[in-house]
């Protein structure tokens, strides 16, 4: 998310997004078929890498 303001990348930040975020790829994937990663350093933007099992 391109915006620090409205979604500093805390643990706060992931704790309210995570739940739609898997819901997502759940979705899109199956679930536990995939793997989320978010990059916590705080000074860098909120980022999540997925790597899927099978598309």
């Amino acid at each position: 998310m391109n915006d620090r303001a409205l979604a500093p990348n805390t643990d706060a930040t992931w704790d309210a997004l995570s739940p739609t975020i898997r819901e997502v790829f759940d979705s899109m994937f199956g679930r536990g078929r995939y793997r989320l990663e978010r990059n916590s350093d705080p000074r860098e933007l909120f980022t999540i890498t997925v790597a899927a099992s099978q598309a």
